[in-house]
């Protein structure tokens, strides 16, 4: 719904600003040495790999959102967001291996206890990548006319 104007400037205030993000990301991945098995070094590095692997995503969403918006076809930038959604995948799955904390399964867990508003743990819907499914969900959604559910992923 937004004229000419205004998506150049969604480009130049949002997607722009994203590739940057991604770009320094992968830099500063790019530049960090090998940490081999050290669990307090890999849990840093698949800090960074999940920053990267969001970033890419973020940029990959809202470029696909424009291209459609501009009558063009989101399908580059959506495989490009379903790549970055398997990376995160992989890391997820690599930090349940390593968790350090002795109960790792109540911060993911549906039904818990906290001194919170919410009374599951924390990390669920990081862990579940519902932010990535509801995004995708979206994308398609709108640009491509699907009607998925979309994920309702709470805070």
């Amino acid at each position: 719904m937004m004229d000419a104007a205004a998506l150049d400037a969604f480009e130049t205030e949002v997607v722009q600003p994203l590739a940057t993000l991604r770009d320094a990301l992968r830099a500063l991945r790019d530049g960090m040495a090998d940490v081999g098995d050290e669990p307090f070094a890999r849990e840093l590095s698949d800090g960074v790999e999940i920053d990267v692997a969001r970033a890419e995503f973020a940029a990959a969403i809202w470029s696909g959102a424009l291209a459609a918006a501009r009558g063009g076809s989101p399908d580059a930038a959506l495989a490009e967001a379903r790549t970055a959604r398997a990376a995160a995948e992989v890391i997820v799955t690599r930090r349940h291996a390593a968790l350090f904390d002795r109960d790792g399964a109540t911060l993911i867990r549906n039904r818990v206890t906290t001194s919170g508003l919410y009374q599951y743990g924390y990390l669920r819907e990081a862990n579940r990548l519902c932010f990535y499914d509801r995004e995708l969900a979206q994308l398609e959604n709108a640009a491509l006319g699907m009607s998925l559910v979309v994920p309702g992923c709470v805070l």
